[in-house]
């Protein structure tokens, strides 16, 4: 009777505090396999974190690859295309200097996406552990309080 009372004042009540005080405590082996589970979920996340971090870094060199793959193809056919029609030394010259000035910027641009790519993984990294960390206080606050947690 006790019980269906208080179910039918939390159940009315707009304050979830008075219905988690009226909760019965938990046991210690009940908090045991609350945080054991906790704790399995926290790294299962963690693992799928790093699997997916894997695929996007996979993903990013196969572009890069592909990507200078196609470059340098487009480049040789333009190198030889002007090399036919130029014949003379110093035409040669300038275009094998601008095609290293091309080549240096292509370089620079790939290492900035790569770095630019560490970078935001770092910060989400960052983020995930601290959201962990903020509900494995608040699961440890509401074991310490004999109330079952939402994992």
């Amino acid at each position: 009777m006790r019980r269906i009372l208080i179910v039918a004042f939390s159940l009315l009540c707009p304050l979830e505090s008075f219905a988690q005080e009226a909760l019965i405590p938990i046991s210690r082996e009940e908090k045991a396999r609350i945080y054991s589970e906790f704790k399995k979920k926290l790294s299962d996340e963690e693992k799928q974190l790093e699997n997916s971090e894997k695929t996007k870094r996979r993903e990013l060199i196969k572009l890069q690859s592909d990507r200078r793959r196609d470059w340098r193809a487009n480049e040789k056919k333009a190198r030889r295309a002007y090399f036919e029609s130029h014949t003379s030394g110093p035409e040669r010259r300038t275009y094998v200097q601008d095609f290293v000035r091309r080549k240096k910027e292509f370089d620079s641009r790939e290492r900035q996406e790569w770095i630019d790519f560490k970078a935001r993984q770092a910060e989400e990294r960052k983020a995930f552990r601290l959201s962990q960390k903020e509900r494995t206080q608040k699961v440890n606050s509401a074991l310490e309080q004999n109330l079952k947690p939402e994992l």
